[in-house]
């Protein structure tokens, strides 16, 4: 059982930067892309979906150490 434990955390750990990679190329490549094309309502929903998923971020840690 705790194999499977350090399985899955292991995985876990892995997907989450595999995410964190991948959002970080996306929010790169749509920013400039935008910002190229001047293109300041693509700015502006890129903007705002950094912020949030900062905030749900920020919100799911505050719920971690209150626990």
């Amino acid at each position: 059982m705790a194999r499977d434990d350090a399985a899955l955390k292991d995985w876990c750990r892995s997907r989450i930067h595999d995410r964190y990679r991948e959002a970080y190329r996306l929010t790169l490549e749509v920013g400039l892309q935008a910002q190229e094309k001047e293109d300041l309502n693509t700015l502006a929903q890129t903007m705002d979906s950094l912020d949030s998923a900062i905030e749900v971020l920020e919100r799911a840690r505050r719920e971690l150490v209150a626990v």
